[in-house]
């Protein structure tokens, strides 16, 4: 998804709030960190959704280079609750293990 710090959105409410939510692990997480790796393997690419979205910019601090660990785990969440939704249970299951192997260490 086209994921920029504020967007407006037009079209089918439910696609709307399931964009927004994938946008925030891709925002929150440092793209250069382990965990945006994994979860944008997740993610749709960005051709596959076929909304309108406009984009205002905005001037917002980089994120660190290592989230904090609850902001991981919610992210690895948000991105689980996606799948299970779009009933793609296979990539929620690994997701799930994913983020159960990444609370333990």
């Amino acid at each position: 998804a086209n994921c920029a710090s504020r967007e407006a959105y037009r079209g089918d409410p439910a696609q709307t709030e399931g964009t927004r939510a994938l946008c925030f692990p891709q925002f929150a997480l440092p793209p250069g960190c382990e965990a945006h790796s994994r979860l944008s393997s997740y993610l749709p690419k960005e051709d596959e959704h076929d909304m309108e979205v406009d984009t205002a910019t905005s001037s917002l601090q980089a994120p660190a280079k290592h989230p904090l660990p609850e902001l991981e785990i919610y992210c690895y969440l948000l991105v689980l609750i996606f799948l299970i939704d779009q009933k793609k249970y296979n990539e929620a299951k690994a997701c799930s293990s994913t983020s159960i192997a990444r609370l333990k260490t």
